[in-house]
C-alpha cells in the first residue's frame, strides 16, 4: 500500500533534490564553489532546513518570516588551513550554534 501511495511523493523529492543540486554544481563549474562539494547533499540539506521551518512558520501563526536568514551566510568556503575542511592535525572545536 505505501508503495502505491508514497511512490508520486519520493518521485517529487527526487525531482526537487536533482532541481536544487544544479545550483550548486553549476556555481562548482563557474570555479565559486569548492570542487568536490556534495551537490545533491547540499540539496538535500536546503529541502530538510525548508521542511523544519515550515512547521516553525505554522506554529509562530505566520509571524516568521520565511525569506529572511535566520544565520549569517558565509560568503566564501573554508580555506584549506580552516579546521573544518578536515586537513588541520587536531580536531575542530565541537560547534556551538549558540556562540556566533
Amino acid at each position: 500500500m505505501y508503495d502505491i501511495l508514497g511512490r508520486p511523493f519520493a518521485e517529487r523529492y527526487r525531482r526537487a533534490v536533482d532541481e536544487l543540486a544544479r545550483q550548486p554544481h553549476n556555481a562548482m563549474d563557474g570555479g565559486t564553489l569548492r570542487e568536490g562539494t556534495g551537490c545533491q547533499a547540499v540539496a538535500r540539506e536546503c529541502i530538510a532546513v525548508s521542511d523544519g521551518l515550515q512547521p516553525q512558520w505554522v506554529i509562530s501563526g505566520g509571524t516568521l518570516d520565511l525569506p529572511e536568514p535566520s544565520a549569517p551566510t558565509p560568503t566564501a568556503s573554508p580555506g584549506p588551513s580552516c579546521p573544518m575542511a578536515g586537513d588541520s592535525d587536531r580536531a575542530p572545536e565541537a560547534f556551538d550554534p549558540l556562540r556566533l
